[in-house]
């Protein structure tokens, strides 16, 4: 394997510690695409419960037990997937005590971790009747470094093809939390349906325009005019236009027209979007970076 030639081309003795990546083909697939889409759930939801919070619109004890349950299933979830796509699990543990901290993915499992440990300390606050005011400002510095860090990360490692700005990429992907994040706190939080509710509609329209961003301003690279190809006429198109349509119209519209009677099957109809979303950027984005390489 190409991966076993490069390998013996290093001097053993020099090298500190090397992630041995899974063999997982060409395509990451719909596993990572899981992970970043529960990773959204989870994190989206925490922080517009932490944002609500700081701006005094806080949902009753109850209703924050919850989300904070609903942000720490989803959250399970993520780690379980994040095991899954290492496909070495046994070999976890060890991986976040021995590598670098340089290494962008450890970094990543570090964030997740603390994150994770907020929304514990945060649940446990609710059960025994304490306030969460405490952990306000560190939950939404935590929420938003988890909802975005993953996203640069990529961007960054793979130097593009519609994650060519790392920071365009994080935005889209808050505001896909935002949206999701909104979503769920409408279901459980009554008292302040309207105001998440504009929130959802404009994160929608952002999304939107970030994607229409990416379609006509981009540079003419001869990667990034088959990303576009694979994208709005190729194989990946049906997903692409199912998402913008359904994911991303239909919600945006049923909320605007028919507002809080169809608000659930817009919401739901909106994380099928983003989870379509996420699945043609980091699929087409992998596949022409390993044409690229090779």
């Amino acid at each position: 394997m190409a991966s076993e030639k490069i390998q013996n081309n290093f001097d053993k003795k020099d090298l500190k510690q090397i992630y041995n990546s899974s063999d997982n083909g060409m395509f990451w697939g719909w596993r990572i695409t899981f992970f970043i889409w529960t990773k959204t759930l989870s994190a989206g939801t925490f922080f517009m419960f932490a944002f609500c919070n700081a701006l005094n619109r806080s949902p009753n004890s109850l209703d924050e037990s919850k989300v904070l349950s609903f942000s720490a299933i989803f959250m399970i979830i993520t780690g379980i997937l994040f095991i899954i796509n290492l496909e070495r699990s046994k070999k976890v543990l060890y991986f976040n005590l021995n590598s670098q901290l340089k290494f962008r993915l450890l970094r990543g499992d570090y964030i997740i971790a603390v994150f994770s440990l907020i929304i514990f300390l945060s649940y446990l606050r609710n059960i025994y009747g304490y306030s969460n005011d405490k952990l306000l400002y560190p939950s939404l510095l935590l929420a938003f470094l988890t909802i975005t860090y993953t996203s640069f990360s990529y961007g960054k490692e793979m130097a593009g093809y519609f994650w060519h700005s790392p920071w365009f990429s994080s935005a889209q992907v808050f505001i896909q939390s935002a949206i999701a994040g909104s979503f769920v706190l409408t279901i459980v939080n009554v008292n302040n349906v309207i105001f998440l509710q504009n929130i959802f509609q404009i994160s929608i329209l952002l999304n939107l325009l970030i994607i229409f961003k990416d379609i006509v301003f981009h540079d003419e690279t001869p990667e990034n005019l088959r990303t576009l190809e694979l994208i709005t006429r190729g194989y990946f198109s049906k997903h692409f236009w199912l998402g913008i349509v359904i994911g991303n119209i239909l919600p945006l519209g049923f909320s605007l027209i028919l507002y809080s009677k169809w608000f659930f099957i817009s919401g739901i109809l909106s994380l099928f979007g983003i989870f379509l979303t996420e699945y043609v950027r980091i699929t087409v984005a992998q596949q022409i970076y390993n044409l690229k390489i090779k």
